[in-house]
């Protein structure tokens, strides 16, 4: 159990400690369709390998009957220090507004240059601040592994990777001043135009390269370029995603322009029911019904 007294697990720093109380794993907005407004949440924590199920109310739903305060599963105390919890919150503010608003709203179409690429997908890119985008991306899927490895004592990523992203992650945020952090991951973010309740945020165990995080309304593949990746031809027929739109539309470290690749219904749908359906397939029958039992019985309202 950690303390107030434990160090920041992104700077590392002796002298700052993890002070932060409700730090999340990821960005409020990014989640907020799946779990409600911040207080009057209802969020679902489904652990399929254990079989086990919980909800948790915010203390301003009215749904909300439990006499003690229980912890949202996608916040955590003692974690992160306040300096890097103030740049993660700063980051997020800076790209709220192009993710949830501008890529949605016709009237913010000028801002961008939009490629069709297929007549299912469409890649929006933004010439501001690329750098940024990038460390945003990074940091969503970074504090996401950090969560499962918190929760379910998994590795997500190898080590290796895992500890490179930290770094990054911190001289970015300009926590720390390491320079020996050769990060060589690049990402591919998939949204679509309406937004959803698929109250799905995890990653698929699948140890593939690209590696796949589904966030509600978004889907990042994270690429490594220091390892074997997935055959380009095999990834594409089980994502559904052309080999060519992979390549177009993945961001790196040395790009100038933000990219969003946006799907239609149909394909958003698709894409996501597949990762959603092969996730579960890696857990035994029994273990599902469990969770969702357990998750069913809690709920005002089943699903």
């Amino acid at each position: 159990m950690r303390t107030s007294k434990d160090i920041c697990l992104i700077c590392q720093n002796p002298e700052r400690k993890a002070s932060s109380i409700e730090s999340h794993f990821t960005p409020t907005w990014m989640i907020e369709s799946a779990i409600g407004d911040r207080n009057k949440e209802e969020a679902i924590s489904i652990d399929f390998k254990e079989g086990t199920g919980e909800v948790h109310y915010g203390r301003g739903n009215l749904k909300n009957q439990e006499t003690t305060i229980t912890q949202n599963s996608h916040t955590c105390k003692f974690i992160f220090c306040s300096y890097c919890e103030d740049a993660l919150g700063k980051l997020e503010s800076k790209f709220k507004a192009l993710l949830v608003e501008k890529i949605r709203q016709e009237k913010y179409k000028g801002q961008f240059t939009i490629k069709e690429l297929t007549k299912e997908l469409a890649l929006y890119e933004w010439k501001y601040d690329a750098s940024g985008f990038y460390t945003f991306l990074l940091s969503v899927v970074w504090r996401l592994c950090l969560r499962i490895k918190i929760e379910e004592q998994m590795d997500v990523l190898p080590q290796i990777h895992f500890e490179t992203m930290r770094k990054k992650l911190c001289k970015d945020l300009n926590a720390c001043l390491d320079d020996n952090c050769d990060c060589r991951v690049g990402f591919t973010l998939l949204t679509h135009f309406e937004v959803d309740n698929k109250r799905v945020i995890s990653a698929f165990h699948k140890k593939l390269n690209p590696e796949v995080f589904l966030l509600n309304d978004f889907v990042v593949l994270t690429h490594f370029e220091t390892e074997s990746k997935t055959d380009p031809k095999t990834f594409a027929r089980m994502s559904n995603l052309p080999e060519m739109v992979l390549n177009d539309a993945c961001i790196n470290r040395e790009d100038d322009k933000a990219k969003i690749l946006i799907g239609n219904e149909s394909k958003w749908k698709d894409f996501y029911d597949y990762y959603f359906k092969a996730q579960l397939s890696m857990y035994p029958v029994e273990n599902i019904l469990s969770a969702m039992g357990q998750v069913n019985d809690k709920l005002a309202d089943p699903i």
